[in-house]
């Protein structure tokens, strides 16, 4: 009766920390999805100068680290890029999907120094402050199991560890 009593209080400790990990992790980070009513009149302004051809546009608010950004999210000329402006309209980030073709070759050759069977599944060019940057989640096999991960580099090619983006992989058998 002992052994059950401490096995069950241990089960509910791990349940504890864990959901405590995931309200927090939900603290850092949280986007809204909002309507253009809700976005700065800086921010638009900002917006619609930049991308004046435009379209599918949807916008979103993001508190990340007790500071408000808003990220618009749409497509122009086909494809899709996501622009994050802080409040007063300077533009924070942006993220633009881009083509195989325009991944510089030492990004390929140092994917390809790991591996050679892998599939590119997404590319973007990334831009924030002084920062540009490539940000590729790709398919790979290792050891006989299938992953996949997305890795953010510099323009010259190197990885980049970045707190905010830091590096994820998953498996797939």
């Amino acid at each position: 009766m002992n052994h059950r009593l401490i096995r069950i209080t241990l089960i509910l400790a791990v349940f504890c920390l864990a959901w405590t990990t995931m309200l927090w992790a939900q603290e850092e980070e949280q986007e809204t999805r909002i309507e253009q009513k809700e976005v700065p009149q800086a921010v638009l302004d900002a917006f619609h100068k930049a991308y004046p051809g435009a379209e599918k546009i949807t916008f979103s608010r993001e508190e990340e680290n007790g500071q408000t950004k808003y990220e618009i999210s749409f497509t122009v000329k086909g494809k899709k890029k996501e622009v994050s402006y802080a409040p007063d309209g300077k533009v924070l980030e942006v993220e633009e999907e881009i083509g195989l073709e325009e991944i510089p070759r030492t990004i390929i050759d140092l994917i390809k120094s790991h591996t050679t069977a892998f599939k590119i599944l997404k590319a973007e060019k990334i831009t924030e402050g002084d920062f540009e940057g490539y940000e590729l989640k790709f398919e790979y096999t290792r050891k006989g199991k299938t992953r996949v991960r997305e890795v953010l580099f510099d323009a010259q090619g190197n990885k980049v560890q970045q707190p905010e983006r830091g590096n994820s992989e998953n498996e797939r058998d």
